[in-house]
């Protein structure tokens, strides 16, 4: 695995800046999305994909329950 991430050393560098983030998670997290950011119109975007954004389960005044079955 070294040697595949080898030219990402950079950018597992800068993600371990992140609090939390270490040289494990910097790995999991340019595996998944990669480098080229450009797939992802804004960061919003990103953070939707990778379902970090919260959800708006209300509805005219009437909250959603998604656990709910029927």
């Amino acid at each position: 695995m070294e040697q595949y991430f080898a030219p990402y050393q950079k950018q597992e560098e800068l993600l371990q800046t992140i609090p939390g983030v270490g040289p494990n998670v910097a790995k999991v997290i340019l595996a998944e999305i990669g480098t080229d950011m450009s797939v992802f119109p804004s960061a919003s975007h990103l953070s939707s994909w990778a379902g970090l954004s919260p959800g708006n389960n209300e509805s005219a005044g009437k909250k959603k329950n998604e656990d709910a079955t029927g």
